[in-house]
Parts: structure tokens; C-alpha cells; sequence
């Protein structure tokens, strides 16, 4: 009996959630991400459906277990693979999560990421997420707002 590409599909992202909820437990290593991450590559070269879903749930185990450079570049990855594909459904979460993967560094990019996280959000009607993003902006800006004040 063969599986089909929709069974594999679910089955790769209920193990992500799995994983992600191993994550939220102990920080994992690297090496029990990578096997979820080799599919997701695959995935991306053979079915774009739900790609994004997949790749914002590895993003945050890889966030999560302390691997801070590998889930950008995953997120600079996954945002030009949906720019690209039109998948625009997890994109406004992607922008906002890459927003804060450059907050302590770049305060600038950062808030553009978020406004273009709300922007995408109010157009697709997706309100939690252009809430989330609004909300980033707005703690972007205070704390640009209180550095400045603090250096004067």
C-alpha cells in the first residue's frame, strides 16, 4: 500500500507539532530538528501546498531550541518561497516572525517587517495575525522611542 503525497503531508506536520511540542519542553539539538527539515526541503521542491504552515512550525522549534541562525535563515528562505509561490496565507506570520528575529539589531527592519505583516494581514482579512503584528510594531516603537530619550 503507498501513501499518498496528502498523507505525507499530514504526516510531516503533525510530526512538526509534535516536535515543536518537544521543543516547548527541553531545548532540542539540531540533529532531531534536521530530519524534519530534509523533508520540508524536499517539500518544497515537489508540493508547495502548506509548505509555509510547515516551515513556520520548524522556524519556531528551531527559535525555541536556541537555534537562532539556522530559523532565519529558514524564515528569509520560507518568505521568498511564498513571495514567489503566492502563498500568502502564512506570510504575514513569516514577516512578523522575521521582524523578530531582527529586533535587538535592527530596530528599522524590524518594524518593517511588522508593518508589512499587519498590511498583509488587514488584506487578507486574517485579524489575530495583524493584531500580533501591530502589537510588535507598537513595543518596536516604544523602545526605539525610549533609546532616543535615554541618549538625549
Amino acid at each position: 500500500m503507498h501513501a499518498s503525497a496528502c498523507d505525507l503531508g499530514l504526516l510531516a506536520e503533525a510530526s512538526a507539532f509534535a516536535l515543536l511540542a518537544e521543543a516547548k519542553r527541553a531545548p532540542l539539538a539540531l540533529a532531531a530538528i534536521e530530519p524534519l527539515l530534509d523533508a520540508l526541503q524536499r517539500r518544497l521542491s515537489e508540493v508547495s501546498t502548506c509548505s509555509t504552515l510547515l516551515a513556520l512550525v520548524l522556524i519556531d522549534a528551531l527559535r525555541i531550541s536556541g537555534h537562532l541562525e539556522r530559523a532565519r535563515l529558514l524564515t528569509d528562505e520560507i518568505i521568498a518561497f511564498a513571495t514567489t509561490h503566492g502563498e500568502q496565507v502564512y506570510l504575514p506570520e513569516l514577516l512578523r516572525m522575521r521582524g523578530e528575529q531582527r529586533e535587538s539589531a535592527e530596530r528599522e527592519a524590524a518594524a518593517q517587517d511588522y508593518r508589512a505583516a499587519a498590511e498583509l494581514a488587514r488584506a487578507l482579512g486574517a485579524q489575530s495575525s495583524e493584531l500580533r503584528a501591530t502589537q510588535s510594531l507598537a513595543r518596536v516603537s516604544v523602545a526605539t522611542h525610549a533609546k532616543t530619550h535615554d541618549g538625549l
